[in-house]
């Protein structure tokens, strides 16, 4: 397995992945629906152009030629919001911990000095994911989420990253 900053290239598979992931869990994304073509092609040009303007750490894992998770972090004022999404068949490998440890390793290279996850009060298994990773519950966010008929609150943790 190989992890690298995204490319252009990345665009078809890594839509894709978000695609699956969103299908696959709702509550994984952010987003209220289910994204069309457009709306992913537009995410993946913000993320480039992101990464170019030193506002983002995007990394992929690639395994066979194919894009199979990805850890993107959105950097401002000193600390970075982190997103993770690994292929529902590679999951329970270490790949969503690779991503995040390498992501993080450059975001502090950076000069962050903390990172935030926000996450669906239902989202057990992301919640376990950042705990397991060194991110501790600080609270209940301000805003909630509404999927399928429900709303959930939004959950928020944190990790220092000054100490690592």
């Amino acid at each position: 397995m190989e992890i690298r900053g995204i490319l252009a290239a990345d665009r078809e598979q890594l839509c894709k992945l978000i695609l699956d992931v969103y299908r696959d869990s709702v509550l994984a994304m952010w987003f209220e629906r289910e994204p069309g073509q457009e709306e992913l092609n537009e995410l993946f040009a913000y993320k480039l152009k992101a990464m170019r303007d030193k506002m983002a750490v995007d990394l992929v894992a690639i395994e066979s030629g194919r894009v199979i998770g990805e850890c993107e972090i959105m950097i401002k004022d000193g600390t970075c919001s982190v997103g993770v999404i690994v292929d529902k068949q590679s999951r329970s490998r270490g790949i969503g911990t690779k991503l995040l440890s390498d992501a993080l390793g450059v975001a502090r290279s950076m000069g962050v000095g903390s990172a935030v996850a926000e996450i669906a009060d239902s989202n057990v298994g992301a919640q376990s994911f950042f705990r397991k990773n060194g991110f501790v519950e600080k609270g209940i966010a301000s805003r909630t989420i509404k999927r399928q008929g429900k709303t959930h609150r939004v959950l928020y943790f944190e990790r220092d990253l000054s100490a690592r």
